[in-house]
């Protein structure tokens, strides 16, 4: 069983000037994605998945800290997100719970039918 977790920005809404600083990026919609690959089966793959998302919402930068939207990286986007709330263990924690299949097992009853 591998597990993966995939986390992607799909938009951005930008102010067009805050502050002195233009196209200031003011909130992202974001997913997280998890992969469940059980490949204990070689004539068939198993795979679950799961996803979660939202809009998180940014506070103005400081122009000692402000980076032109041009030069933006999925992974800097990330990164705020995460630091306004969105908790990246708990989402990938809620999203494991979804792709791992319960452990439980039911077998008959020891004294037969």
């Amino acid at each position: 069983m591998t597990i993966t977790y995939n986390w992607k920005i799909l938009q951005m809404v930008t102010n067009p000037s805050l502050n002195g600083l233009t196209d200031v990026v003011v909130s992202a919609t974001w997913s997280a994605e998890a992969e469940n690959v059980d490949n204990s089966n070689p004539d068939m793959a198993n795979i679950i998945t799961a996803a979660v998302g939202g809009t998180a919402s940014f506070g103005a930068p400081s122009s000692t800290d402000f980076t032109q939207y041009a030069n933006l990286t999925q992974e800097q986007v990330l990164t705020w997100v995460w630091a306004s709330g969105v908790s990246k263990d708990a989402t990938e924690a809620e999203l494991l719970k979804k792709v791992t299949p319960n452990q439980d097992t039911i077998l008959p009853n020891p004294w037969g039918a």
